[in-house]
């Protein structure tokens, strides 16, 4: 009952365009989540337990086209910013047994090794299909993220939250360099409210006479 239970358990829910509520993700589909390569360095690939289509024939018309997995999921290519938010939402359940205080550190210095957090997920999307017969990856290109190291797995999940706090960080930035520009706008307007004409045409005159 136990290991039934763990199967059938909701691990993480994603939001795909297609449908209008999130997904499941279960077990089973979290053990196929594989990196692959793509235009923009790398995406996900996800296997997921569709909608009901009993909730209506819209959600019977979004499977369509679809890739049918053994006839009861389906499965999507994340790419861009998306990607790293579905990351970052499967790699905590993915890593959820933890890991020991070497493979922590293995995983910071891994981080360590690329410019920009990103660039990890591209380094291990890069690398050979798993073409071992306990691969689960049916044969499909990229690697799965449960094949990967421990290590590994733990310095993606940790690039993830380096990347969303440095885009945070950057949105934080461009709001205070919006706020200095606007607040020297507003001194330089209230400056200019204490001249008067007399020396305001004393000061053009000068900037003439010096270019």
């Amino acid at each position: 009952m136990n290991s039934a239970y763990q199967q059938r358990r909701v691990r993480a829910r994603l939001v795909i365009s297609e449908f209008g509520e999130p997904v499941a993700i279960r077990l089973r589909q979290l053990n196929r989540v594989s990196i692959i390569p793509s235009d923009e360095g790398w995406a996900l690939r996800v296997p997921f337990h569709p909608p009901s289509a009993s909730q209506g024939s819209s959600a019977s018309e979004r499977m369509r086209g679809w890739r049918r997995n053994q006839g009861i999921e389906l499965a999507t290519v994340i790419t861009g910013d998306a990607a790293l938010q579905a990351a970052a939402k499967l790699l905590p359940a993915i890593n959820a047994s933890g890991a020991k205080r070497g493979e922590v550190d293995s995983a910071v210095q891994l981080i360590g090794e690329v410019a920009e957090p990103t660039g990890l997920f591209e380094r291990y999307a890069s690398l050979a299909p798993d073409v071992s017969r306990r691969s689960r990856n049916e044969g499909l290109p990229g690697r799965l993220l449960t094949n990967l190291p421990r290590e590994v797995r733990l310095a993606l999940e940790m690039a993830t939250h380096e990347e969303s706090e440095r885009r945070a960080l950057e949105g934080e930035l461009s709001l205070l360099t919006d706020a200095w520009e606007e607040a020297e706008e507003i001194a330089a307007i209230a400056d200019d409210l204490f001249v008067s004409d007399e020396t305001r045409a004393r000061l053009s005159g000068l900037k003439k006479e010096s270019s």
